[in-house]
């Protein structure tokens, strides 16, 4: 044996991961080290070896495989082995850091929203918390993991940490701060004598959202500012330029802000210092516009151009944490680079998908941004792609109704899947039923069908239910001038006119039938999807775990459209294909919620199931009390339980959602439950008649399961809502 070469060490190269997992447990026989913690001992154990030594490489895998069997290992309900489950958890995650594990750090980050989710369900207190421990580690090894996998680089974490620093003390404990400066802080390729970093944007993003004390942001600033010594001048200069940008501005803070805590910014505070350089400002809309105005040249000659633009968003972006202008940027350009230009049609399409991906990573909600991705999908001849992505649009807001539009258009046009479009359209106006541009999609595709009688039906209820807009009236005119009714035509012209005067299309309209031309019945909004060879499912590159894990949360999503759609001895197909999801990952948690709520699953005894397979199976089985227990367990989603015991008859819940319902000031911090509030405030207006609302919710049960199943699936994936 190699001198100084610990005896525990031949154990692990016989079993390294038993080995491995003995070490966190607590079991191996490691003296002098036992009564070290396991991050200790390992530092101790494997510190010394060589990187390139044979036993040191067996670390990295051995870590992996312990973890991915703990993920897939059902959790431990009783608190004590649940308490020691995260504590080993955690300490593996900080082996990975404390020990430079290359490729543990790669395959952590690279997987990133796998491991987010599961971690979500590993909070209980500050001192167990695998969450934290997690996005520490990925915080630490930033720098190790492009180095040794240069793609990740491309895709950087800064989105989340900016995100982090936002959101602490709010959606986060007040002490995941410190996570996200850190991650700033550890950004690969960040200077740390840059005159702007990162870092200190995250803090004055933290208190431009908290608005802390004096003594809270003095206490977070004087914690740091040693670590990168620079003279008073230079921090003058660097907050005066970051807190001179216009979302600061636009909040009133004027430098010093915050800062004028620290001494070194009196002459801030006295107005007696005036920046020198050139101010920060993120590239100008006409800078978009430039680059647009050369699109229809060759895609060599204009990509350098977008890059250009992007990396000085990049470089603002940086510095100030505000996404606005990047995001802006990436729908201007990104909708009309996949619409112009006639060549290099497959690398303007990925340059628009890679933009969307990149812009949702800073704001994952936004409606714009997904609709470009899955454009671009379809523009890249990937409709199968696009559709899964459409689902998981659908799936994160459920408030959206564009998605939903937007998905059916696809279902007809890209796949040829007509009934589907047409379910999901009854679906959405079954959902949202004020909402005019469904109706008027769905009219739309009755008569590509040519079903006139069941579009003018369509489009009637519209109108007498108060779901009607211009382009109702005008769709309206064209059936009365297919029916052979110009005089009525005319008459819907001028009631669409009325609500919209500047409408070139009904002006035209209006042209037409006073010449007595008649009005073309069919619209552009669906045609026959051009021919091609029958798909199968899609499956994402083993290489973009992010696409993977977004057709993954698609695909059940779509599962759960076709189970909805289809009568009950038609879901054998649909059901089996969940089983077997749930066979290769029986921790999935969205299959899981999906299995629970069709009555096919459930906890094995004494584990610890998802929050929100355990709340479906809870409602479908109307048990209250495991409900209580649930809003107890998360109560960040107190509202999503009130709503179930209220429909279950709890007088006492349906006070409490009545007065929550009713306040117009209420700020619902998790997206789910706005989505819930928004889904369910127009059954205010059957209370006003004095009618209790547990009466109401049983009049209207199926649209209250609706918002619920709803907004329980909007929880998955959130890495900000821990379970």
């Amino acid at each position: 044996m190699t001198p100084g070469r610990h005896p525990w060490l031949v154990r692990f190269e016989d079993a390294p991961e038993e080995a491995f997992g003995d070490l966190l447990a607590g079991y191996a026989d490691i003296h002098p080290y036992e009564r070290a913690d396991a991050p200790d001992a390992a530092h101790m154990l494997f510190g010394p070896l060589d990187p390139k030594d044979r036993t040191r490489a067996l670390l990295g895998p051995a870590i992996l495989s312990w973890l991915e069997k703990r993920r897939k290992a059902p959790l431990p309900a009783a608190r004590p082995k649940l308490q020691r489950h995260i504590r080993e958890i955690s300490e593996a995650f900080e082996i990975v850091a404390l020990l430079n594990v290359a490729d543990a750090a790669v395959e952590l980050r690279r997987r990133r929203l796998v491991w987010d989710d599961w971690t979500a369900r590993l909070v209980l207190s500050p001192a167990r918390d695998a969450r934290a421990a997690y996005w520490r580690t990925l915080a630490l090894t930033q720098k190790l993991a492009a180095d040794k996998a240069p793609d990740l680089s491309r895709n950087g974490l800064a989105p989340i940490w900016q995100q982090i620093c936002r959101e602490a003390g709010a959606r986060l404990p007040r002490h995941y701060l410190s996570i996200g400066l850190l991650g700033l802080r550890r950004l690969p390729g960040v200077d740390k004598d840059s005159e702007l970093l990162p870092w200190a944007a995250g803090l004055a993003q933290w208190a431009l959202a908290r608005n802390p004390s004096d003594a809270e942001f003095k206490a977070e600033w004087l914690g740091l500012k040693p670590l990168y010594p620079r003279a008073p001048e230079r921090w003058r200069k660097l907050v005066s330029t970051l807190l001179s940008t216009r979302e600061f501005r636009d909040n009133g803070i004027e430098p010093p802000g915050w800062w004028h805590v620290d001494p070194d910014f009196e002459s801030l505070t006295q107005k007696r210092y005036i920046a020198s350089g050139t101010p920060l400002r993120s590239p100008m809309p006409e800078d978009c516009d430039h680059v647009i105005g050369r699109l229809d040249e060759p895609f060599e000659t204009i990509e350098p151009l977008i890059d250009d633009l992007f990396q000085k968003h990049r470089r603002y972006l940086s510095a100030t944490g505000h996404s606005h202008y990047f995001v802006r940027a990436v729908h201007m350009l990104g909708r009309e680079l996949i619409v112009r230009g006639e060549d290099a049609r497959h690398a303007r399409a990925v340059k628009a998908q890679a933009l969307a991906r990149e812009g949702l990573r800073w704001e994952p909600y936004n409606r714009h941004l997904g609709a470009l991705w899955c454009d671009a999908l379809v523009a890249d001849g990937a409709p199968d792609a696009a559709e899964l992505v459409g689902w998981e649009r659908v799936r994160r807001d459920q408030t959206d109704v564009n998605a939903r539009t937007q998905l059916a258009t696809l279902l007809v046009n890209e796949l040829g899947r007509l009934e589907d479009a047409e379910a999901l359209l009854k679906d959405t106006i079954a959902t949202f039923p004020h909402d005019v541009v469904a109706r008027t999609e769905l009219a739309e595709l009755l008569i590509f069908e040519d079903r006139i009688d069941e579009a003018a039906e369509v489009v009637d209820d519209a109108i007498d239910d108060g779901a009607a807009d211009e382009a109702t009236y005008s769709l309206r005119a064209r059936l009365w001038s297919h029916a052979g009714r110009p005089n009525d035509a005319l008459r819907s012209v001028e009631d669409g006119i009325a609500l919209a005067l500047d409408n070139g299309v009904l002006k035209r309209h209006k042209q037409d039938l006073s010449k007595g031309k008649s009005l073309p019945l069919k619209s552009q909004a669906f045609r026959e999807p051009e021919h091609r060879e029958a798909a199968g499912r899609f499956l994402a590159p083993a290489s973009d775990p992010e696409l993977a894990e977004v057709a993954r949360l698609g695909t059940i999503r779509r599962l759960r459209f076709e189970l909805e759609s289809v009568p009950v001895e038609d879901r054998k197909s649909a059901l089996d294909e969940l089983a077997q999801i749930l066979r290769e990952d029986p921790t999935f948690a969205y299959a899981e919620l999906l299995a629970a709520r069709h009555r096919i699953w459930e906890a094995e005894p004494g584990t610890l199931p998802p929050f929100a397979a355990a709340f479906e199976d809870a409602l479908a089985a109307e048990d209250r009390e495991r409900l209580e227990k649930l809003a107890a367990r998360q109560p960040k989603l107190r509202a999503l339980i009130l709503v179930a015991q209220t429909l279950l008859g709890d007088a006492a819940a349906a006070q409490e959602i009545e007065r929550w319902l009713g306040d117009s000031e209420a700020a619902d911090l998790e997206p789910a439950i706005a989505g819930l509030r928004s889904a369910l405030r127009p059954a205010l207006r059957l209370v006003e008649d004095g009618r209790s609302l547990t009466d109401v919710f049983s009049e209207i049960r199926p649209v209250v399961v609706r918002a619920l199943h709803d907004s329980n699936e909007a929880t998955l994936g959130d890495a900000l809502l821990a379970a």
